[in-house]
């Protein structure tokens, strides 16, 4: 099957993301057993969590093994079982994110997103002591710069992935509708049972 080179270059990206994706879940998964069986597991809430958090980047870990092999073997289910699981992965990123940064209490509505908070009163009063009011005001400043920075990272690393993502979905779609093309012009008759079982995108106009 011949490659232009936009597609080629597609095709390494689709090996490079799930690649890279698997190496951040297997370290994750390494830290948590790390941390699990430390002194610093004490916490009831962390051994009631680790094993599931670890399962979820297990499982993550291997959707993203099985996205690198769809994409060596271009093989669209693959690709698109890899794309679906990370897809909830970045959703889930996101809305903590937004959680995190936007002064909207999401966790609220989905109680699955985790509860994080960067006060700066709070923060600057506890390191306040004997400090007047010039260098509270100072602090808040700085907190809410950092803030600023970090959100605004964060969210550029966030698009960028959601653009990778949605790139190598486009791919995994085309691989599968040059599949189809090769079908049917290998097998008229089997083209005829393909073309009848696609949905009419007519009626969706």
């Amino acid at each position: 099957m011949g490659l232009k080179m936009d597609a080629q270059q597609r095709r390494t990206l689709a090996m490079l993301l799930p690649a890279l994706t698997c190496v951040s879940h297997l370290l994750i998964l390494l830290s948590i057993l790390h941390v699990s069986l430390s002194s610093y597991a004490a916490s009831d809430g962390i051994r009631i969590a680790s094993p599931y958090f670890a399962l979820y980047n297990t499982f993550a870990a291997a959707a993203s093994i099985a996205g690198v092999i769809g994409a060596a073997r271009m093989s669209p289910t693959l690709v698109s079982a890899y794309t679906t699981f990370h897809a909830s992965t970045l959703s889930f990123l996101s809305l903590t994110l937004l959680n995190f940064f936007l002064p909207l209490r999401i966790d609220a509505v989905l109680p699955f997103i985790p509860s994080l908070t960067l006060d700066a009163s709070s923060m600057c009063d506890e390191l306040s002591g004997a400090w007047d009011e010039d260098w509270l005001e100072r602090c808040y400043v700085g907190v809410l710069i950092v803030k600023i920075g970090v959100a605004s990272v964060a969210t550029c690393m966030m698009t960028a992935q959601w653009w990778a993502l949605y790139t190598v979905w486009n791919w995994g779609v085309d691989v599968r509708a040059e599949e189809h093309s090769h079908q049917r012009r290998q097998d008229p008759e089997k083209a005829e049972i393909l073309v009848a079982s696609e949905p009419d995108d007519k009626i969706f106009l």
